[in-house]
């Protein structure tokens, strides 16, 4: 029984990728579960608890998981004992925040049989739009102590594709949508819909700046060309130019090889290489993993809020390799754009099988020399989130942020939390 609830928790854990398909989850099951454990909140003790209840089917699916933060110990109430701590045991959780009770959604997922059409609303993990000129790797969260819940649809139909997305029900930092369409293939011209051509547009409403709030964002146009596709091996050969608002135009063009085997599991492997010609201004990839905590300033630590600093123009080349092996995802990206420009890069690694739930993913946003991997500087995040089967119900589970508090500009903060689970699955 808690192998099969495991498999559950590694569907609908906080670092759920959306779009995932269920087809693996058992019909008409009700999961129920319980977590209690300790950890810190930066350098505050808390307790955390996490009760989860939800009805699983294969086309419809609700899971709602609150978690509730409680700091054990406060700062002293005067400056003379700012070291010294009183024990009062205090609710982090902001009950007068609407985004506190949409954030009790842990997985809402609708679908139509051969999913033409899902809507899943659940927190936004590893969100990539295309060849991820404008939104690659998006993380909608950042902050253990700001649940956010996000929205995406998505449908499909012949020759067209249309996704949109949103990564809070309340207060968005990314709205995006993308329309992929073969105009060929609906001329009778293209029978294999080889040229496909996509249209993005992605925003956040209210970024951050020194003179307040403006909206800060851009639109695409994707042009690509597939020479080769098979049932195991496909190329693809594409074009791209990006507009930021206010920020700046790129050009982005390279080359993508996908791999798959013809299992039940689908195993997949994807190779993604390009050149980038970036004007003034221009930052490839805008909307990515780090985005929600570069949007806003942190003064403390020196660093200007995203669309505040100003790039030249450079010349440039990324790259990224994504592969899945039964219940393993990895993935690596990187890039740099002109020898001034710090390479940029990302990784991470998803485990999901009876016995184990592992996501992990760490982003370095400066990094001029190899050694920098090894350190901890204000431009690095990680997240770890974990949980292991005990048998008979019972499972560890173990959280690690890397970010910061979204309500300050304080620098980075690490909250963690490990404890213990117990869950069921009902028919």
């Amino acid at each position: 029984m808690s192998l099969v609830f495991l498999v559950f928790l590694a569907v609908t854990s906080e670092s759920l990728e959306v779009g995932q398909s269920a087809a693996a989850t058992p019909p008409a099951k009700i999961v129920m579960s319980a977590q209690l454990g300790g950890g810190m909140l930066s350098d505050t003790p808390a307790l955390v608890l996490k009760p989860r209840l939800g009805l699983v089917s294969p086309h419809a699916t609700a899971i709602m998981a609150p978690s509730f933060w409680v700091t054990l110990y406060q700062p002293a109430p005067t400056a003379a004992n700012a070291k010294q701590r009183r024990y009062d045991p205090r609710f982090e959780s902001r009950f007068d925040a609407p985004e506190t009770y949409t954030g009790f959604i842990e997985l809402l997922r609708l679908s139509t049989p051969g999913e033409a059409a899902t809507l899943t609303l659940a927190p936004l993990q590893q969100i990539t739009l295309g060849h991820g000129s404008l939104v690659e790797g998006f993380a909608g969260q950042s902050d253990s102590q700001r649940p956010r819940t996000g929205a995406q649809a998505v449908l499909r139909l012949p020759h067209l594709a249309v996704t949109v997305l949103g990564d809070s029900l309340i207060a968005p930092n990314l709205l995006a949508t993308d329309l992929q369409l073969a105009p060929l293939a609906w001329a009778g011209l293209d029978s294999d819909a080889r040229l496909q051509v996509r249209m993005q547009a992605a925003v956040d409403p209210r970024a951050p700046a020194a003179d307040g709030r403006a909206p800060a964002g851009g639109g695409l146009l994707d042009v690509a060309y597939a020479p080769y596709r098979g049932t195991v091996f496909g190329c693809e050969l594409y074009a791209s130019g990006v507009a930021l608002y206010q920020q700046g135009q790129g050009l982005h063009a390279g080359l993508q090889l996908e791999w798959q085997s013809g299992r039940p599991e689908r195993d997949a492997l994807v190779v993604r290489l390009e050149g980038v010609a970036a004007g003034n201004g221009y930052r490839a990839g805008y909307f990515d993993d780090a985005y929600v905590v570069e949007r806003q300033a942190r003064p403390a630590v020196g660093l200007a809020a995203k669309q505040e600093i100003e790039l030249p123009g450079a010349l440039g080349a990324r790259g990224s390799i994504e592969a899945k092996v039964e219940g393993v995802r990895l993935g690596v990206r990187a890039g740099r754009l002109g020898a001034d420009r710090p390479l940029l890069g990302s990784a991470y690694m998803g485990v999901s099988n009876e016995a184990v739930s592992l996501t992990a993913s760490l982003s370095k946003r400066a990094l001029w020399h190899a050694e920098g991997l090894l350190h901890r500087d204000p431009e690095t995040f990680a997240l770890i989130d974990a949980a292991v089967s005990l048998g008979d119900g019972l499972y560890l589970f173990g959280l690690m942020r890397r970010s910061v508090r979204q309500s300050t500009d304080r620098p980075l903060v690490t909250d963690w939390s490990a404890g213990l689970g117990y869950g069921l699955a009902l028919l």
